[in-house]
C-alpha cells in the first residue's frame, strides 16, 4: 500500500494534476503491475525447504496453493481498488465509465496476482531463484496486461458491461486456468 501511495504520489508531482486518460491509464497499470510483483513475487520463496517440508506434512500443497492464491488476489484487489482511488485524488477522473475500469483493473490484476503465485511456486523448489521466476512470469503476464489494458483504454469513453464482456470473460478464464493448471501440478512440485 506504500508502494501505491508512494508511487501515485511522485507520478503527480512529475505529470502534475492535469494529464490526459491514456497517460492516466498507463500510469495506473504500471504503478499496478510493479505493486503486484512486489506484493506476490514472494510467496513461497520465504519459506525454507525445512518450512516446505513441515507444510507438506500438515495440509495437502494443494491447500496451500489454494490460500495463498485467495489471500494474494484479496490483497491485489483491495490494492487495485486503492490505486484507483488514489489516482482519482491526485489526478481526477478522466474515466467514463467506471464501473468498467473497475472491473478490467480488478481482473487484469488478479491474473497478474495469479501467474506470479503459481510461478513463486515453482521458483520455490528451485532453490528461490528470483531470475528464473522473472523469465517464467514475463511471458505468462503479457496477455493478462493487455486484457486489462485494452478494456481500460475502452472505459475512456461511455461504454457498456455488454460491449467487453468477451474480454472480461477471456480475464477471468485466464485466471480459472492458471489456477486450475497450478492445482493439478502443485503437488508433483513439492515432492522431494
Amino acid at each position: 500500500m506504500l508502494f501505491a501511495f508512494s508511487a501515485t504520489y511522485t507520478a503527480y508531482h512529475i505529470f502534475g494534476q492535469n494529464i490526459d486518460g491514456t497517460v492516466w491509464i498507463s500510469s495506473f497499470w504500471l504503478i499496478s503491475i510493479f505493486g503486484s510483483i512486489h506484493a506476490t513475487a514472494h510467496s513461497f520463496t520465504k519459506e525454507s525447504s525445512e518450512e516446505f517440508l513441515f507444510f507438506y506434512s500438515l495440509v495437502k500443497p494443494q491447500k496451500i496453493l489454494i490460500e495463498k492464491l485467495i489471500y494474494n488476489n484479496l490483497w491485489i484487489a483491495t490494492l487495485a481498488i486503492i490505486n484507483i482511488a488514489l489516482f482519482s485524488l491526485f489526478f481526477g477522473n478522466p474515466i467514463e465509465s467506471l464501473s468498467v475500469f473497475i472491473a478490467a483493473g480488478l481482473i487484469g490484476s488478479m491474473s497478474i496476482t495469479t501467474v506470479l503465485t503459481v510461478v513463486s511456486a515453482i521458483a520455490a523448489k528451485l532453490k528461490n531463484n528470483f531470475t528464473l521466476m522473472t523469465i517464467l512470469s514475463l511471458p505468462l503476464m503479457i496477455p493478462a496486461i493487455l486484457i486489462g489494458l485494452n478494456i481500460s483504454l475502452e472505459s475512456l469513453h461511455v461504454i457498456s458491461f455488454s460491449e467487453v464482456l468477451q474480454p472480461l470473460l477471456s480475464g477471468s478464464l485466464f485466471i480459472l486456468l492458471c489456477s486450475v493448471i497450478s492445482y493439478v501440478l502443485i503437488p508433483y512440485l513439492w515432492q522431494d
